[in-house]
């Protein structure tokens, strides 16, 4: 089966890569160039909005997981509902 798919393979690198795919990168690339004088027009008010809520939603989270119980480092320990059975708890 392994040479079956190394001829496969094979037979694949041999031929000629498509025009298409051939641009890809291309493409892409001036997409991406297309897009970044867009983004530099927004008023200074959306990137300060954005940094906040990015701040924000930051400290919103480090908050909520901080206010919970850490869980231990190892996931077989007593404590936790994933001990295989009692003789851990002794």
């Amino acid at each position: 089966m392994n040479d079956d798919i190394s001829r496969a393979l094979a037979r694949l690198a041999e031929q000629p890569v498509p025009v298409n795919l051939a641009q890809t990168e291309v493409h892409v690339l001036a997409r991406v160039a297309e897009f970044g004088p867009r983004l530099r027009k927004l008023p200074a008010k959306v990137w300060v909005g954005a940094a906040g809520l990015a701040l924000a939603m930051g400290l919103l989270a480090g908050f909520t997981a901080s206010a919970g119980r850490e869980p231990p480092l190892f996931p077989l320990a007593s404590d936790t509902r994933l001990a295989p059975s009692s003789l851990l708890t002794e």
